[in-house]
């Protein structure tokens, strides 16, 4: 199980470090976002 932190998210969205190719190449149920990340991200990118 991989549990992102900011810094491994932003890696992914910008495209950096090979992260996306990693990600991507994970299950989703096997990757792990928490709480506090989504808020940080929910307060810059709110969904449109």
């Amino acid at each position: 199980m991989y549990v992102l932190d900011t810094n491994i998210l932003i890696y992914f969205f910008k495209g950096l470090g090979g992260v996306p190719q990693k990600l991507l190449s994970v299950s989703p149920k096997d990757i792990g976002i928490p709480a506090v990340n989504r808020y940080q991200f929910s307060r810059h990118f709110p969904a449109a």
